[in-house]
């Protein structure tokens, strides 16, 4: 039984009162009763109590031990978080206890933070504290050290979430106007995405810009629909009265969510085509020029047999030792990617003795094959 006991009495299931301060009632568990001591009677509480000890009655037993024992008992207990899957408000109110004790630690709130800042810098996953290596390298710099579970991971995210945003509030409301760039795109699991970066001139005349949001966009890629979005986050951020100009690129789902309800002055142009893409627009058009065309075409034939045959891939990689090249990969045209056909060009021509050795090997490529290309 723990020591804790002779400072309380049992009434009941789930339910305790204070031997020291009669009429106090408290919650029945050990995290509870402890902070209830260090809190409330702190002359009274010991911290080097472990939850573990037994009580008086097992003091002979203790005797024989010897010192060994006595230094056993006396060692600081560890804190430890329970981790489960599920989170009762119970459980949540003595994890937020135990929490309190382990951030009582300076050192331990340096690395917490540390921790939280690695996690939203380098966007890792929330169960990365729970991870077998995170473990073990924090067990081997700091043994006394207990990771928080992922519950007070978050919590610590969201007031370093809150305390950068406050930071970034009071820049912004320093901005008499701001100019906004936006753009919709996609992530590799085909979801929908709105990003906001908002830029703007502060007082010693250094242009400031912050990405403001990214939003996941659940409907479609209308006119109405983007034009609500952006509304709805810039006055989150008390940006939208400020807003004198808005860059994009020239999709006409944005071009009209500008240009048909955005309300701007009749002498400034609230709509901004983005120049660099306008440049990529007209260059694809020029690409599907008939000469050109058929010429991307070949060019692009001969990099996917690369790209699709190993065995093709190694033979060049030994040609380009061979020959002194340098070891490059080669480059595939896409119509996103800007640049792309150019770049494709570059890299085979500065590729071409390697490849047309590869290509002429009849062993790796065949004729079939070799009329595509020529």
């Amino acid at each position: 039984m723990s020591l804790l006991w002779k400072h309380f009495t049992n009434i009941s299931s789930g339910v305790a009162q204070s031997n020291i301060a009669f009429g106090n009632i408290i919650r029945k568990t050990t995290a509870s009763l402890k902070y209830h001591l260090s809190v409330k009677h702190p002359e009274k509480y010991q911290p080097t109590t472990s939850i573990n000890d037994e009580s008086n009655s097992d003091s002979e037993s203790e005797a024989e031990s010897g010192p060994s024992t006595q230094k056993r008992v006396n060692k600081r207990a560890r804190l430890t978080i329970p981790r489960k899957e599920y989170y009762s408000r119970n459980d949540l109110v003595e994890e937020q206890i135990l929490t309190n004790s382990i951030l009582q630690n300076p050192k331990s709130e340096a690395i917490t933070m540390s921790l939280v800042k690695m996690i939203a810098v380098d966007m890792l996953p929330l169960s990365f504290v729970e991870g077998p290596g995170l473990l073990q390298f924090l067990h081997t710099v700091c043994p006394d050290y207990t990771v928080p579970s992922r519950t007070v991971i978050r919590d610590r995210l969201q007031g370093l979430y809150d305390a950068v945003r406050n930071k970034l509030l009071l820049t912004l409301n320093k901005f008499p106007h701001v100019a906004i760039t936006t753009d919709g795109w996609s992530s590799r699991s085909n979801c929908s995405f709105v990003t906001i970066t908002v830029h703007g001139v502060d007082e010693q005349w250094n242009l400031c810009s912050f990405t403001l949001d990214t939003l996941e966009m659940l409907e479609n890629h209308t006119a109405t629909n983007t034009y609500n979005y952006l509304v709805k986050a810039l006055n989150n951020w008390n940006l939208y009265e400020k807003v004198i100009a808005v860059v994009h690129d020239n999709a006409r789902y944005i071009v009209a969510a500008i240009r048909d309800n955005w309300k701007s002055n009749d002498d400034i142009e609230m709509s901004v085509r983005c120049s660099c893409h306008s440049l990529q627009c007209s260059v694809e058009t020029a690409l599907k020029e008939c000469h050109l065309k058929d010429c991307l075409q070949k060019v692009s034939a001969i990099v996917g047999h690369f790209k699709h045959s190993n065995k093709a891939t190694t033979a060049l990689e030994n040609a380009q030792k061979k020959i002194n090249l340098p070891i490059h990969r080669l480059i595939s045209h896409s119509p996103t990617r800007w640049n792309s056909a150019y770049e494709m060009v570059e890299r085979l021509v500065e590729q071409r003795d390697a490849v047309e050795s590869v290509l002429l090997d009849k062993e790796i490529t065949t004729t079939e094959k070799m009329k595509n290309y020529y």
